[in-house]
């Protein structure tokens, strides 16, 4: 089954004073994991996540989702970080050549695609029909340092279509960016991955990109040496590599890599 993150509302009465002091204290976790992972795996690990803290109510996994680029140069300037679960190959390792890193293991694949609103009044149906005079606009993350917009442009260079496009390229934070920017209108068509699209009622896949046009995409999962130090860090490094974890991943959108190949 598919793990959720719930959220739960309701009509709250008003307190006396003396209820108000006798309301339960938040939780004390006698542990904490700090957290970095790419903003394409936000739904996903959030649900995660939580399931991770019901098993082990005496630790809090703190957060952080963002672009891979902007998580990894905060860590290499010494936030502290004890997981990391990078986009691509070129953050994790950039964190290995600073020796930060104590164990990697490449997690996850995905797949680049290309959106449009699903109330849009044109088509893209293929790269070609990017250049159409009704594609004002095509949102990718950052294609300098952000995974998904690096792997956009790798696919738009090899498919001889970066030049005519790059005018009309709007370069969002991260990909979650890219997606909003389609979403609202902002722009006509994106560039995302798959997971991405399937996660927005506002847009659809117009069509996929060939895997050969870019490098592999792959999300390496990072302990780093201060993680190392943290038993529960390495406790949910394990975890997240865990068959159960696996299904949920894989429910997602996302492929599951293991150590013998992709499943």
């Amino acid at each position: 089954m598919m793990l959720a993150a719930i959220a739960i509302t309701g009509c709250h009465s008003a307190q006396s004073p003396e209820q108000k002091q006798a309301a339960p204290a938040e939780p004390k976790h006698s542990q904490e994991v700090t957290l970095f992972a790419a903003a394409s795996t936000q739904n996903t690990i959030t649900a995660i996540v939580h399931e991770f803290e019901r098993l082990n109510p005496d630790v809090k996994v703190l957060a952080s989702l963002e672009s891979s680029a902007a998580a990894a140069e905060k860590i290499a300037r010494g936030a502290p970080a004890d997981v990391f679960l990078s986009a691509s190959r070129q953050w994790a390792d950039f964190l290995a050549d600073k020796a930060l890193v104590t164990e990697q293991h490449e997690l996850l694949g995905n797949a680049l695609v290309a959106i449009e609103r699903v109330d849009a009044p044109w088509h893209v149906g293929n790269p070609q029909d990017l250049k159409n005079n009704d594609i004002v606009h095509i949102a990718i993350a950052d294609p300098e340092s952000v995974p998904a917009g690096i792997y956009a442009k790798q696919a738009l260079v090899k498919l001889e279509l970066w030049d005519e496009l790059a005018d009309k390229m709007v370069a969002g934070n991260d990909v979650r960016h890219a997606l909003t920017m389609v979403e609202t209108g902002a722009a006509e068509a994106g560039i995302v991955y798959s997971t991405d699209a399937a996660i927005s009622d506002k847009v659809k896949t117009a069509f996929p990109f060939d895997r050969e046009l870019t490098e592999p995409i792959v999300y390496p999962l990072v302990l780093t040496r201060q993680g190392a130090k943290n038993s529960a860090a390495t406790e949910f490094y394990h975890f997240l590599q865990s068959s159960s974890v696996a299904v949920v991943f894989r429910q997602s959108g996302f492929r599951v890599q293991q150590k013998s190949g992709v499943q």
